[in-house]
């Protein structure tokens, strides 16, 4: 028998042993989120590791309900990071895991996969009336008319209307949208660099290149051009396959700053965390 370690969020220390189904694939297990009875309730937890047994009476041991695969699992890195943050402030393991999920992750029921498919127009251009111009937003960020657009996730669309993955739904069942791959890096022109600025983004590059952790400081004033800096760096690592993280200081300053990243970086996802997101923005974006 395969037994799951679960964390959960409750104020007790360490994890939960739940038997999993012999039917259950256990490959890319770990890291998901898992529906598990708790008391009288169903609750959602993350399946921290696998063992073929436990120190409890097997008898007593209740069974995973459902396995939720709607979203990747978390890798073993975040958990590893989890762990510590656990271990290090001294607070439950099951609190720190399920503290670092969107409340939406949280229910035990499964997510539509279309917030994370990437899909473009594929069928034949559409003609909505004036009062159907939610649907011409949407099928126009989508590509329609458009061959080879890379198209979008479906959480990106809900920034359009919040009914946007029914009507993704319908027009997949359509047949006039599909699945479409990664796009490829695209980037905007960009006006040329000043002699400072080319040499600091060098010098990130250089710490790129070395492959090893370096911290460097931008020292410059209002409108010296270290946004254009931090842009020009963001190009050299998303061509390496990488990702981007930039913390910026007021909540006030996101909206101008997402504004030039997606505007820089058309294909490349963007999104956005800060205090001020709702529930539902939290998980979409």
């Amino acid at each position: 028998m395969l037994f799951a370690n679960v964390a959960l969020e409750v104020p007790l220390p360490g994890l939960f042993d739940y038997s999993l189904d012999a039917a259950v694939d256990a490959a890319g297990l770990i890291g998901s989120r898992v529906v598990v009875p708790f008391g009288r309730r169903n609750v959602v937890g993350v399946v921290m590791a696998l063992a073929d047994e436990s120190a409890i009476d097997p008898a007593k041991i209740k069974p995973v309900r459902v396995v939720l695969r709607d979203v990747p699992a978390l890798d073993r890195q975040w958990l590893a990071l989890l762990q510590f943050c656990a271990g290090y402030y001294q607070y439950p393991l099951g609190n720190a895991v399920l503290a670092a999920l969107p409340n939406g992750f949280k229910t035990p029921t499964r997510l539509d996969p279309l917030l994370w498919t990437r899909v473009a127009w594929s069928g034949a251009p559409q003609t909505w009336s004036q009062r159907d111009r939610t649907k011409t937003a949407l099928a126009t960020r989508l590509g329609m008319g458009e061959p080879g657009h890379p198209g979008c996730h479906g959480f990106e669309l809900l920034r359009i209307s919040p009914k946007a993955l029914a009507h993704l739904a319908l027009w997949r069942d359509a047949g006039l949208i599909s699945e479409v791959a990664a796009a490829p890096l695209t980037v905007a022109s960009a006006p040329p660099l000043h002699p400072e600025q080319a040499a600091a983004v060098d010098a990130v590059v250089s710490a790129l290149d070395a492959q090893q952790h370096r911290t460097l400081l931008l020292h410059g004033v209002t409108g010296s051009g270290k946004t254009e800096v931090y842009l020009h760096a963001a190009t050299k690592v998303l061509a390496r396959g990488r990702q981007v993280l930039l913390l910026v200081p007021e909540i006030n300053l996101t909206p101008r700053l997402l504004q030039l990243v997606r505007e820089r970086f058309p294909t490349t996802t963007v999104v956005a965390l800060h205090s001020e997101l709702n529930d539902s923005e939290r998980l979409h974006g």
